[in-house]
């Protein structure tokens, strides 16, 4: 026995929490800055029609995204790390969304790495060796980070996993009287709770920013941030009263919610890390993911109430049971079982 008798789901959780705001990110941030130099490098030494690649407005915006994704990685990353290293405090949450940031932004990095070298992107790195060119292995990178979006939890369980940590005190409100049925005793102790709470969500909430206060830059995104907050959580009450228990099974509004959360933990970690680190291009980067998230989160928050979810589930429904065969045609047509049965003809 290791440990305390009943205690193992415990400790197998703070593994996984462990892996999950450590491990995991770490190795993501590790495998994008191990890419970096050498596609700096790539841009300055390629020339194409004369001129190098660094020239070419795309590829400037192309880099520019990637340092500002390596930016907040980097700040995401040590934000948690330092949370995790606290033993009192549950990481659960925070760690979900790291692994799920840095896992999700480690791929797309590499990506665009990949497209600035071209086709030396998808070789292999004993071939370049071979003509002579830099061993530089890119295309092991874009392969093993693909990885690290499953493992520890895959992308597509954590997100409503984390919306649902979030929702759980509320759904359980809601599915208590849903089940029990309404009564008059029970709508008042509703009532009193929700009013209040709701009313609070108009209401700016006063930040102790201490000697944050001296940093207009920081003021004015953790500003956004609390602001934002609140309309998260009303937009999420519109939703619970537009799906009510059904918004347990909703798991395209839930994705919303925990990307929305997502984006203004990240936004927060940035502009904490620019502050910290206090170089000019911290601001510049932190400042660029701010003009960038405000964008995505404004959609987000309209998405939740109105979405063509369920017009792309009715498609996947039928392209599940078959509707779409025809988009076979022009190929020889093999499932899955075709390829085992291959196999074993060929060891025969």
């Amino acid at each position: 026995i290791i440990g305390e008798v009943g205690a193992g789901l415990r400790y197998a959780l703070s593994i996984l929490n462990i892996g999950r705001a450590v491990s995991v990110p770490a190795i993501c941030l590790g495998m994008a800055k191990q890419a970096w130099q050498p596609t700096l490098d790539r841009l300055n030494t390629r020339i194409t029609f004369g001129e190098p690649l660094a020239n070419r407005q795309t590829q400037r915006i192309r880099i520019g995204k990637m340092a500002t994704n390596l930016f907040v990685m980097e700040a995401l990353c040590e934000l948690v790390w330092h949370m995790a290293d606290q033993e009192n405090y549950d990481v659960r949450m925070e760690a979900a969304v790291t692994k799920m940031f840095c896992s999700e932004q480690t791929i797309q990095f590499l990506n665009d790495a990949q497209i600035i070298f071209g086709g030396m992107g998808y070789e292999t790195a004993e071939s370049k060796q071979l003509r002579g060119e830099p061993a530089f292995e890119l295309e092991q990178l874009v392969r093993d980070a693909t990885m690290y979006r499953i493992g520890e939890g895959a992308t597509d369980v954590l997100r409503p996993f984390v919306a649902r940590e979030a929702l759980n005190f509320h759904l359980q409100r809601a599915h208590k009287v849903l089940e029990q049925g309404f009564s008059g005793e029970r709508l008042m102790d509703l009532l009193r709770f929700y009013v209040p709470w709701y009313v609070s969500l108009w209401r700016r909430q006063a930040l102790d920013l201490g000697a944050l206060q001296r940093s207009g830059k920081m003021k004015r995104i953790l500003i956004y941030i609390e602001s934002r907050s609140r309309a998260l959580a009303r937009t999420t009450s519109y939703a619970m009263l537009l799906k009510h228990k059904t918004l347990q099974e909703d798991q395209g509004r839930q994705n919303r919610i925990e990307m929305i959360g997502e984006s203004l933990f990240a936004l927060a970690a940035s502009a904490l890390h620019a502050q910290n680190i206090n170089k000019s291009y911290g601001w510049d980067l932190a400042n660029e993911y701010f003009r960038t998230e405000k964008q995505r989160i404004k959609r987000l928050l309209t998405e939740m109430l109105s979405n063509d979810d369920r017009q792309r589930e009715k498609l996947g429904r039928q392209a599940v049971e078959g509707d779409f065969n025809a988009l076979n045609e022009g190929v020889i047509k093999r499932g899955l079982k075709d390829y085992q049965q291959n196999i074993q003809n060929n060891k025969e």
